[in-house]
Order: C-alpha cells, then structure tokens, then sequence
C-alpha cells in the first residue's frame, strides 16, 4: 500500500464496481480470513499464542487493523518513503501483540 499508493487507491475506488459484496466476502475469506484463524488455531497448539473465543472474529479483527492502517497510511496526497512501511508494519505488530493495556507490572 505505502509503496504504490496510486494503485492501492485505485483498486480500492473499483471495488464497488469490480466485484459484488459476496464476491469480495469470499475472496477476503479465502486470501486472509482462513489463513489468519488457522495461525490462531495452530499458535495455541504449539504455545506461541493464547487461546481466543472466537478466531474467526478475531482474524476479521485483525484483518480490519490491518486494512485500515494500510489505506489510512496512503490516504491524502502526503509523500512516502520506505520507513513508512515499516513504522506502520511495526505500529501494528506492537498492538497485536503487545495490546494497548498498562502492563501490571511496569505500568
């Protein structure tokens, strides 16, 4: 998104005409939907991730973070450069897996 804005702009622009909400809903489901709630799933099985109520919810979660990041970040007519892919990257690999709450301990 951040390295060819002009596009992602565009390709969002045509979505409406590009394709029907079903359409774009299986699509979506099968690029980053399943793929997500399967990592969720298999995480808990090896340790690396806490169980969820919900993974398919939470993958959708985490699918609106991204997507809204991403096209918030290319918005406007701002210029961008490479470190803004990975402040962006960074700033929302710090909310899934650091959270927004006060850590007990350190606060």
């Amino acid at each position: 998104m951040l390295e060819h804005p002009h596009l992602c702009r565009a390709l969002v622009g045509d979505l409406g005409r590009a394709t029907r909400l079903p359409d774009l809903a299986v699509a979506i489901d099968a690029a980053f939907l399943t793929p997500i709630e399967q990592l969720l799933v298999q995480g808990v099985e090896d340790g690396s991730l806490r169980r969820v109520e919900d993974p398919s919810r939470v993958a959708a979660c985490i699918f609106g973070a991204v997507t809204v990041a991403g096209l918030s970040a290319v918005a406007g007519d701002r210029p961008h450069d490479s470190s803004d892919a990975a402040t962006l990257s960074s700033s929302i690999y710090r909310l899934l897996v650091l959270g927004v709450a006060a850590d007990p301990i350190t606060g």
